[in-house]
């Protein structure tokens, strides 16, 4: 499965404040950690303020770094095929750093792969998309928002990529003649789009993972869609 991540740390080379890890399917991980006793007056006026303007749906997990590699670990747990999009080499140094246990030792995942695209996520295309989808703006300087523009810039620069068909308005159509997640119907129906934001909030569990589908859905638009 393909990840997207983004992290906020203390300058170059700094003490790490936060890092967010956000899959193709919009499940994500979003970790804070200590506030630095020393940082630069741009962090303090530009980042510190922003950590918690997430959706109410997002678990902010503050933590220790020693306490991270166990987050990562569960969130990743059963994906033997990881993929992880950045679009800095120090996203990969902080995150590689928390998976790391002890010496020799790191958190069980089978394999994990880096691909770091130079691509600037800001500004937005479609700002407006977000408080549609989120209820609020994006915010930048923050990593869970810096992830999710990230994805969806990623999307935009190679559509072929993208895991999930999109087509027109908010038609739900269970596949398989399996029942609609959100209301057990079988066959091609619709739902408002406060339903669906009613249902994630419904859909996440208790360790802050969005598990809103199940393969058998298509959501139309520019939210999750059926995988192909």
């Amino acid at each position: 499965m393909r990840y997207f991540l983004d992290t906020e740390f203390n300058s170059y080379k700094g003490q790490l404040i936060s890092l967010a890890l956000v899959r193709a399917d919009f499940a994500s991980l979003y970790l804070v950690f200590p506030r630095p006793r020393v940082m630069l007056p741009w962090i303090h006026e530009n980042v510190m303020p922003y950590l918690d303007m997430v959706p109410k749906d997002v678990l902010v997990k503050r933590i220790m770094p020693y306490d991270a590699a166990a987050q990562l670990e569960e969130f990743l747990k059963g994906d033997d095929d990881i993929e992880i999009v950045v679009d800095w080499p120090d996203d990969i140094q902080y995150l590689s750093e928390l998976l790391l246990t002890g010496a020799g030792q790191m958190i069980d995942i089978p394999r994990i792969r880096f691909i770091m695209e130079r691509i600037d996520a800001w500004p937005l295309t479609d700002p407006q998309k977000y408080v549609e989808v989120f209820g609020q703006q994006a915010i930048q300087h923050n990593a869970w928002w810096g992830a999710i523009a990230l994805r969806d810039k990623f999307f935009e620069v190679y559509p072929n990529e993208y895991p999930y068909r999109r087509q027109v308005g908010m038609q739900l159509i269970p596949e398989n003649g399996l029942p609609c997640v959100m209301c057990g119907k079988i066959g091609s129906h619709a739902h408002t789009r406060k339903e669906y934001n009613e249902y994630r909030v419904r859909s996440v569990a208790p360790g802050g993972v969005f598990h809103a589908f199940t393969g058998n859905i298509n959501v139309t638009g520019d939210i999750v869609e059926s995988k192909k």
